[in-house]
């Protein structure tokens, strides 16, 4: 895939890149000359994307729809989640989502805040839940890269302690 030209992709690369270089104590600086947005891209190729909806649709989706696609295709979900045993998962505004399907199996959030975050034992290992904003969100590049990051922080702080 070329994420030239998409947007939303860059954002992905962007939030990445930001996620990955942010520690407990310090932020990832924002820095487009580190940031590769070329067709074989590192960051994207370090991370997994899973879609709710699996299916080509509209640019928008009803939370309805998307309940339905997330029950029909739980086991799916489950089972993509247990292989690629994330360490961080970033819900598109779908963390409501993500804990129906998870937590009915008893899976114990360890912490729960306002904060748009959350760890919780998911896969075999502690997880940090970060329940942000779609991609293609249209907010300013340095305000969502910003946001994301810190809220990351916040749970790197959470869970390895401040």
């Amino acid at each position: 895939m070329n994420p030239q030209g998409y947007p939303i992709w860059n954002r992905v690369i962007e939030w990445t890149y930001g996620i990955t270089n942010t520690t407990k104590d310090e932020v990832a600086r924002f820095s487009s000359d580190k940031i590769d947005y070329n067709e074989n891209n590192f960051w994207l190729n370090s991370i997994a994307i899973l879609n709710i909806k699996k299916c080509n649709g509209e640019s928008r989706s009803e939370v309805k729809i998307l309940n339905e696609y997330a029950k029909y295709d739980k086991l799916e979900i489950i089972r993509q989640i247990e292989i690629i045993n994330p360490k961080i998962i970033v819900c598109g505004n779908t963390g409501k989502i993500l804990d129906e399907i998870l937590f009915d199996r008893k899976i114990k959030k360890n912490v729960e805040n306002e904060n748009w975050y959350y760890i919780a034992d998911i896969s075999r290992e502690k997880n940090i839940v970060l329940d942000f904003y779609h991609p293609a969100i249209q907010l300013n590049k340095l305000l969502s890269y910003y946001t994301i990051t810190n809220i990351y922080q916040l749970a790197l702080k959470e869970l390895h302690g401040s």
